[in-house]
C-alpha cells in the first residue's frame, strides 16, 4: 500500500510540475504578443473609423507595396466600427508573430481576423466575414 502511495505521490507531483509548466508557457506567449494585440486592436479599430491613411502607416513597407491605401478604402470603406476583439490563436515562429481571433462590433456582428507582425509592424492581415453597415450576424 506505501508502494502505490509513492507511486500516485510521484505521479501528482509530475502533473503539478506539467500544469505549472503549460501556465508559464501560455503567460509567456501572451506577454510576448501584448504589443502586438494592442496594435491590431488600434488597426481594426482605425478602419472602422474610416481613418485609412494612420492605418496604412501601421503595415510594414512590403505590405504597404503589397496592399495599397486605396485598395484598403475599397475593402473598408463600408465595415462598421469593431467594439471588441479576442485572439485566441498566437503563433511565434521565424522572427514572425502571427495572432488570431474574433472581432465583434456593436450590433453584434463578428468576423474573424488574422495579423503577421514582424518588428512590431503589420506584413500581413486578413478579415473573413467583413461587418458592413447594416449588415448583422446570424
Amino acid at each position: 500500500m506505501t508502494f502505490l502511495r509513492k507511486i500516485l505521490g510521484w505521479l501528482f507531483k509530475g502533473l503539478a510540475v506539467l500544469a505549472v509548466l503549460f501556465v508559464i508557457f501560455f503567460t509567456s506567449l501572451v506577454v510576448l504578443t501584448r504589443h502586438e494585440r494592442a496594435l491590431a486592436k488600434d488597426f481594426i479599430g482605425l478602419l472602422g473609423q474610416h481613418q485609412f491613411a494612420q492605418a496604412h502607416a501601421m503595415f510594414a513597407e512590403e505590405a504597404q507595396q503589397a496592399y495599397p491605401l486605396h485598395q484598403l478604402k475599397a475593402e473598408f470603406g463600408a465595415a462598421q466600427a469593431y467594439t471588441g476583439s479576442w485572439f485566441s490563436n498566437i503563433q511565434i515562429a521565424n522572427g514572425l508573430k502571427t495572432i488570431a481571433g474574433e472581432m465583434t462590433t456593436a450590433e453584434d456582428c463578428k468576423s474573424t481576423v488574422e495579423f503577421v507582425f514582424r518588428d512590431q509592424l503589420i506584413v500581413g492581415f486578413r478579415v473573413a466575414g467583413l461587418c458592413e453597415t447594416g449588415e448583422h450576424s446570424t
